[in-house]
Protein backbone atom coordinates (compact mmCIF):
# COMPACT_ATOMS: atom_id res chain seq x y z
CA UNK A 1 0.00 0.00 0.00
CA UNK A 2 2.75 2.49 0.98
CA UNK A 3 4.78 1.52 -2.09
CA UNK A 4 1.82 2.19 -4.38
CA UNK A 5 1.30 5.54 -2.67
CA UNK A 6 4.95 6.45 -3.21
CA UNK A 7 4.81 5.60 -6.92
CA UNK A 8 1.66 7.68 -7.29
CA UNK A 9 3.20 10.68 -5.48
CA UNK A 10 6.35 10.47 -7.59
CA UNK A 11 4.23 10.74 -10.71
CA UNK A 12 2.28 13.79 -9.55
CA UNK A 13 5.15 15.47 -7.67
CA UNK A 14 8.74 14.95 -8.86
CA UNK A 15 10.01 16.63 -5.66
CA UNK A 16 9.10 13.58 -3.61
CA UNK A 17 12.28 11.65 -2.82
CA UNK A 18 11.66 9.75 0.44
CA UNK A 19 11.61 5.95 0.45
CA UNK A 20 8.76 3.80 1.80
CA UNK A 21 11.02 2.97 4.76
CA UNK A 22 11.55 6.65 5.49
CA UNK A 23 7.80 7.30 5.38
CA UNK A 24 7.15 4.38 7.71
CA UNK A 25 9.73 5.63 10.20
CA UNK A 26 8.35 9.16 10.09
CA UNK A 27 4.87 7.85 10.82
CA UNK A 28 6.29 5.73 13.63
CA UNK A 29 7.72 8.74 15.48
CA UNK A 30 4.64 10.91 14.85
CA UNK A 31 3.17 10.40 18.37
CA UNK A 32 6.36 11.84 19.88
CA UNK A 33 6.41 14.81 17.51
CA UNK A 34 2.71 15.66 17.58
CA UNK A 35 0.95 13.99 20.53
CA UNK A 36 -2.68 13.24 19.71
CA UNK A 37 -2.15 13.35 15.95
CA UNK A 38 -3.65 10.20 14.39
CA UNK A 39 -3.17 10.97 10.70
CA UNK A 40 -0.28 9.41 8.81
CA UNK A 41 1.51 12.59 7.79
CA UNK A 42 4.97 11.13 7.23
CA UNK A 43 4.86 11.32 3.43
CA UNK A 44 3.68 14.94 3.38
CA UNK A 45 6.20 16.02 6.02
CA UNK A 46 9.15 14.44 4.27
CA UNK A 47 8.02 15.88 0.95
CA UNK A 48 7.94 19.30 2.58
CA UNK A 49 11.43 18.80 4.00
CA UNK A 50 12.71 17.83 0.54
CA UNK A 51 11.13 20.97 -0.92
CA UNK A 52 12.75 23.18 1.72
CA UNK A 53 16.11 21.50 1.05
CA UNK A 54 15.74 22.19 -2.68
CA UNK A 55 14.90 25.85 -2.01
CA UNK A 56 17.91 26.22 0.29
CA UNK A 57 20.09 24.73 -2.42
CA UNK A 58 18.73 27.23 -4.94
CA UNK A 59 19.76 30.10 -2.67
CA UNK A 60 23.26 28.73 -2.09
CA UNK A 61 22.52 27.13 1.28
CA UNK A 62 22.42 23.47 0.29
CA UNK A 63 22.06 20.86 3.04
CA UNK A 64 25.23 18.86 3.72
CA UNK A 65 26.04 15.82 5.83
CA UNK A 66 28.17 18.04 8.06
CA UNK A 67 25.27 20.44 8.58
CA UNK A 68 22.94 17.59 9.55
CA UNK A 69 25.50 16.15 11.96
CA UNK A 70 25.88 19.56 13.63
CA UNK A 71 22.10 19.91 13.77
CA UNK A 72 21.83 16.50 15.45
CA UNK A 73 24.38 17.60 18.04
CA UNK A 74 22.50 20.87 18.59
CA UNK A 75 19.24 18.99 19.14
CA UNK A 76 20.83 16.52 21.54
CA UNK A 77 22.52 19.27 23.56
CA UNK A 78 19.55 21.66 23.74
CA UNK A 79 16.50 19.40 23.95
CA UNK A 80 14.12 20.14 26.81
CA UNK A 81 12.48 16.73 26.39
CA UNK A 82 15.36 14.23 26.65
CA UNK A 83 13.07 11.25 27.28
CA UNK A 84 11.00 12.08 24.23
CA UNK A 85 14.17 12.36 22.12
CA UNK A 86 15.37 9.00 23.48
CA UNK A 87 12.14 7.37 22.28
CA UNK A 88 12.46 8.97 18.86
CA UNK A 89 16.04 7.71 18.48
CA UNK A 90 15.02 4.23 19.67
CA UNK A 91 12.58 3.97 16.75
CA UNK A 92 15.56 4.05 14.34
CA UNK A 93 17.29 1.11 16.07
CA UNK A 94 20.77 2.62 15.78
CA UNK A 95 20.48 3.70 12.14
CA UNK A 96 22.01 7.19 12.44
CA UNK A 97 21.67 7.86 8.72
CA UNK A 98 17.92 7.26 8.82
CA UNK A 99 17.63 9.31 12.03
CA UNK A 100 19.27 12.32 10.40
CA UNK A 101 17.34 11.88 7.14
CA UNK A 102 13.90 11.37 8.66
CA UNK A 103 14.02 13.37 11.90
CA UNK A 104 16.96 15.81 11.85
CA UNK A 105 16.54 17.00 8.24
CA UNK A 106 12.97 18.33 8.68
CA UNK A 107 13.96 20.11 11.91
CA UNK A 108 17.01 21.63 10.24
CA UNK A 109 15.42 22.86 7.01
CA UNK A 110 12.35 24.30 8.76
CA UNK A 111 14.57 26.34 11.06
CA UNK A 112 17.15 27.45 8.50
CA UNK A 113 14.79 28.31 5.66
CA UNK A 114 12.90 30.79 7.81
CA UNK A 115 15.42 32.23 10.26
CA UNK A 116 18.61 32.08 8.17
CA UNK A 117 17.21 32.62 4.68
CA UNK A 118 13.73 34.06 4.40
CA UNK A 119 13.44 36.47 7.30
CA UNK A 120 16.18 38.94 6.35
CA UNK A 121 16.85 38.09 2.70
CA UNK A 122 17.32 41.17 0.56
CA UNK A 123 16.81 39.01 -2.54
CA UNK A 124 13.48 37.50 -1.49
CA UNK A 125 12.12 40.80 -0.17
CA UNK A 126 13.68 42.96 -2.88
CA UNK A 127 10.46 44.76 -3.88
CA UNK A 128 9.61 46.02 -0.39
CA UNK A 129 13.26 46.74 0.43
CA UNK A 130 13.57 48.89 -2.70
CA UNK A 131 10.49 50.86 -1.60
CA UNK A 132 11.95 51.38 1.86
CA UNK A 133 15.30 52.51 0.45
CA UNK A 134 13.64 54.92 -1.97
CA UNK A 135 11.56 56.33 0.86
CA UNK A 136 14.64 56.73 3.08
CA UNK A 137 16.49 58.60 0.36
CA UNK A 138 13.52 60.90 -0.19
CA UNK A 139 12.71 61.59 3.47
CA UNK A 140 16.25 62.23 4.74
CA UNK A 141 16.06 65.90 3.90
CA UNK A 142 12.33 66.24 4.58
CA UNK A 143 11.99 64.76 8.06
CA UNK A 144 9.20 67.15 9.03
CA UNK A 145 7.03 65.55 6.30
CA UNK A 146 7.84 61.99 7.43
CA UNK A 147 4.30 60.72 8.03
CA UNK A 148 2.82 62.37 4.95
CA UNK A 149 5.52 60.93 2.68
CA UNK A 150 5.21 57.51 4.31
CA UNK A 151 1.48 57.39 3.67
CA UNK A 152 2.07 58.41 0.05
CA UNK A 153 4.33 55.34 -0.28
CA UNK A 154 1.61 53.13 1.23
CA UNK A 155 3.62 52.46 4.40
CA UNK A 156 2.03 52.08 7.82
CA UNK A 157 3.53 54.35 10.50
CA UNK A 158 4.09 52.99 14.00
CA UNK A 159 4.90 55.13 17.03
CA UNK A 160 7.35 53.48 19.39
CA UNK A 161 8.49 54.61 22.82
CA UNK A 162 11.96 53.75 24.12
CA UNK A 163 10.25 52.13 27.13
CA UNK A 164 7.67 50.16 25.16
CA UNK A 165 9.55 46.90 24.50
CA UNK A 166 12.94 46.09 26.06
CA UNK A 167 15.29 45.18 23.22
CA UNK A 168 12.77 46.47 20.67
CA UNK A 169 12.73 49.36 18.20
CA UNK A 170 12.71 52.12 20.78
CA UNK A 171 15.43 50.96 23.18
CA UNK A 172 17.78 49.96 20.34
CA UNK A 173 17.37 52.91 17.97
CA UNK A 174 16.46 55.82 20.20
CA UNK A 175 20.06 56.46 21.40
CA UNK A 176 21.29 56.37 17.80
CA UNK A 177 18.79 58.82 16.26
CA UNK A 178 19.11 62.54 16.90
CA UNK A 179 15.97 64.48 17.70
CA UNK A 180 14.17 65.58 14.52
CA UNK A 181 16.32 63.30 12.33
CA UNK A 182 15.83 60.12 10.29
CA UNK A 183 17.92 57.04 11.06
CA UNK A 184 20.27 56.66 8.04
CA UNK A 185 19.70 52.91 7.47
CA UNK A 186 16.75 50.68 6.63
CA UNK A 187 16.19 48.33 9.57
CA UNK A 188 14.94 44.74 9.25
CA UNK A 189 12.34 43.18 11.55
CA UNK A 190 10.62 39.84 11.21
CA UNK A 191 7.77 41.11 9.05
CA UNK A 192 8.84 44.55 7.83
CA UNK A 193 11.59 46.82 6.60
CA UNK A 194 11.54 49.97 8.71
CA UNK A 195 12.64 53.56 8.34
CA UNK A 196 12.78 55.38 11.68
CA UNK A 197 12.36 59.07 12.53
CA UNK A 198 12.79 60.55 16.00
CA UNK A 199 10.23 63.17 16.85
CA UNK A 200 11.60 66.40 18.31
CA UNK A 201 8.46 67.00 20.36
CA UNK A 202 8.31 63.63 22.13
CA UNK A 203 10.72 60.90 23.12
CA UNK A 204 9.40 58.44 20.58
CA UNK A 205 10.20 57.00 17.19
CA UNK A 206 7.92 57.06 14.19
CA UNK A 207 8.67 54.05 12.02
CA UNK A 208 7.49 53.68 8.43
CA UNK A 209 6.86 49.97 7.85
CA UNK A 210 7.23 48.32 4.45
CA UNK A 211 5.72 44.85 4.56
CA UNK A 212 7.89 41.87 3.60
CA UNK A 213 6.59 38.91 1.62
CA UNK A 214 4.40 36.28 3.24
CA UNK A 215 6.38 33.11 3.97
CA UNK A 216 3.73 30.60 2.84
CA UNK A 217 3.04 32.47 -0.40
CA UNK A 218 6.77 32.60 -1.17
CA UNK A 219 7.19 28.86 -0.48
CA UNK A 220 4.26 28.02 -2.76
CA UNK A 221 5.79 30.15 -5.49
CA UNK A 222 9.12 28.34 -5.12
CA UNK A 223 7.29 24.99 -5.10
CA UNK A 224 5.68 25.82 -8.45
CA UNK A 225 8.99 26.95 -9.96
CA UNK A 226 10.87 23.82 -8.85
CA UNK A 227 7.97 21.59 -9.87
CA UNK A 228 7.93 23.08 -13.37
CA UNK A 229 11.70 22.64 -13.66
CA UNK A 230 11.35 18.98 -12.73
CA UNK A 231 8.55 18.41 -15.22
CA UNK A 232 10.65 19.96 -17.97
CA UNK A 233 13.40 17.45 -17.23
CA UNK A 234 11.09 14.44 -17.55
CA UNK A 235 11.53 12.92 -21.08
Amino acid sequence: MIQNLLVFMCLINPLFAATPSDISLRNKIMPYLFPGETRLLGAAQLENAELYARILEKYGMGVTDVALLKEQQRIEQNTKLPENLRRIKAAFQGDDGAFRRVYVLPVYVERVIYFDLFRNSETIHRESLDKAQRFLKRVKNHASRFEMLAKKEGAAVARVSDKEVPGGWGSLLMPQVRSGKVFPLVVSTEENWGVAFRSSAKKELRVALFRKRNFDEWVNEERAIIGNQNKAQIP
